[in-house]
């Protein structure tokens, strides 16, 4: 006895048969995922470093290309792209997908400290985190109240609210925008005695002057591997006036 002959003789069951099929269609076509891509998160690390008071033009000469080329040694390496801005230098590091995370931030951050001694002495040192530098948050959250001042609350937002975001698995950063922290001023009496007007002689004589260097634009570049099937450019780009100043400048580099 095949099932033809089962459904012919025995119609209900093979209706019921049916039914039972179609209903798990519809159960298992509700819960497929439908991509065009794979979900896969790429490993990316990024490095900044601030300066303040450089233009564009001394942060890409005495930050970005110091970093970048000791970050271009380490294997595994998919695209490098840098902005040096008015101010400050960000880094953005692609690896491979078979690269691991931890792995590639530790090597990024041993090529990193390498680097330092090839930096200005008043710059802020390089920070190395786990994430896309140009990416954008995917929650803000806003802090205000009518009894507490700016300080109350900066300290609430950095001590209480900033910890607690942190523990949260596959958050990356949390940062603080609009934060109020303390400061002190110090009105010194140099006629008081000598040890006073001895400390205060060389209070004054202690900051130095600092050339600022001011300039409008930022400075964007981009390489990739030459084995990298994405990028079929060659190893020659010319320089793009951008408006306001700021000029692109892609580059490629070799493995």
């Amino acid at each position: 006895m095949n099932i033809s002959e089962l459904s012919i003789r025995r119609p209900v069951l093979a209706s019921v048969l049916t039914i039972i099929i179609l209903l798990f269609g519809l159960i298992g076509y509700s819960y497929l995922g439908v991509r065009e891509y794979p979900s896969v998160d790429n490993p990316i690390i990024s490095v900044t470093c601030s300066y303040p008071g450089a233009n564009a033009d001394v942060i890409e000469n005495q930050i970005t290309e110091p970093l970048e080329q000791n970050i271009n040694g380490i294997p595994g390496i998919r695209s490098l792209s840098s902005v040096s801005s008015q101010g400050q230098s960000r880094i953005t590091v692609e690896f491979e997908l078979s690269v691991d995370l931890e792995t590639a931030a530790n090597d990024v951050r041993d090529k990193v400290s390498r680097a330092q001694r090839y930096l200005p002495r008043d710059c802020d040192p390089p920070t190395v985190t786990k994430a896309d530098a140009d990416a954008t948050p995917i929650l803000m959250v806003t802090i205000q109240s009518d009894k507490r001042s700016l300080l109350e609350l900066s300290e609430i937002a950095d001590l209480t609210v900033k910890e607690q975001l942190q523990t949260i698995n596959d958050v990356s950063g949390v940062q603080i925008w609009g934060e109020k922290r303390y400061s002190m001023r110090l009105w010194l009496d140099p006629g008081q005695d000598g040890r006073i007007r001895h400390y205060a002689r060389g209070h004054q004589e202690r900051p130095r002057p600092r050339k600022r260097r001011a300039s409008l634009g930022q400075h964007r570049r981009q390489h990739h591997r030459a084995d990298d099937p994405h990028d079929g450019t060659d190893a020659h780009h010319a320089g793009v006036q951008r408006p306001g100043g700021a000029r692109r400048r892609p580059t490629a580099s070799s493995a």
